[in-house]
């Protein structure tokens, strides 16, 4: 049976050497994005959303893995194929309940983990951020929320 376990260790092994804009190791993130979302395929989901993308990892691998196919699918919806429009990616995205939690998951982590906060020249304080973080979110209703996360 697979596990979470062997979600942490496919992403980890996939992710071995990557390293993200801060230099830390990129494992970081979907390991945060893991935590931060609830239940069994979720958090599998979540650790494994960026293999697809940028690994050489493919779905099959996942299955024949014995990933679960609720699991593949949603890291399928999850992963950007190239020349691919946004507003094709985002409807594929939304279009899965697993890969919005877990997008949204990703997009607050992402949020939290720029460098200096967010803040810069232009948008001082909170108000100048929010408006930022608005700005930045995917423009697709399912993957919007407000200010409490929902």
């Amino acid at each position: 049976m697979f596990t979470e376990a062997d979600a942490v260790r496919i992403a980890r092994e996939a992710h071995d050497g990557q390293v993200d804009k801060s230099g830390r190791p990129y494992i970081g993130h979907p390991l945060r994005v893991m935590a931060a979302v609830d239940g069994q395929h979720e958090r599998m989901a979540a650790v494994l959303h960026d293999v697809i993308e940028d690994t050489p990892v493919t779905a099959d691998d996942l299955r024949a893995a014995g990933c679960p196919d609720e699991v593949v699918t949603a890291v399928v919806a999850l992963s950007k194929v190239d020349g691919e429009d946004q507003d094709a990616y985002l409807a594929r995205v939304a279009a899965n309940p697993l890969a919005v939690t877990v997008k949204r998951a990703d997009i607050a982590d992402k949020h939290r983990t720029r460098p200096h906060g967010g803040a810069g020249p232009g948008h001082p304080g909170p108000a100048g951020r929010q408006v930022r973080r608005r700005a930045r979110l995917p423009r697709h209703p399912r993957l919007t929320w407000t200010s409490s996360g929902r």
